[in-house]
């Protein structure tokens, strides 16, 4: 199976939000080589921002850390995720999350999420909430 990390996923993993057990458990199958996950470079620039923000950027290195040495890959924003992005995405999504699907379809992964739009750009999801 293919996961690919939603910035939301990763938050709730972070805080332990309601939730965090799926999420965990997934995280555990991809570092224990039972499946194969991803996260997009938008994810990782959404969190650096919310981190940036939040806590300055000692912390911010440090809250990303886990993700940059973990068994995730991490996809660039190619030519083709965005041009697909453009054509999925819809009103009231935001162009990250396009991004995000778009980048799920390619690689033919499930979205590891708490956000139900996805769906509505019909990518697969794995629910947490």
């Amino acid at each position: 199976m293919n996961y690919l990390f939603d910035t939301h996923a990763l938050i709730t993993l972070f805080h332990n939000e309601p939730g965090h057990e799926i999420v965990q458990s997934i995280f555990e199958e991809i570092e224990n080589g039972k499946a194969d996950g991803f996260i997009s470079t938008v994810t990782l620039t959404e969190l650096k921002y919310l981190y940036f923000k939040r806590f300055g950027e000692d912390e911010s290195e440090k809250r990303l850390h886990p993700i940059l040495t973990s068994n995730l890959t991490i996809i660039p924003v190619t030519i083709s995720i965005a041009l697909s992005a453009g054509s999925i995405k819809k009103a009231g999504i935001s162009l990250a999350d396009a991004i995000i699907a778009s980048t799920a379809r390619e690689i033919q992964a499930v979205v590891v999420t708490g956000d139900t739009h996805f769906s509505e750009m019909g990518i697969e999801m794995k629910k947490y909430m």
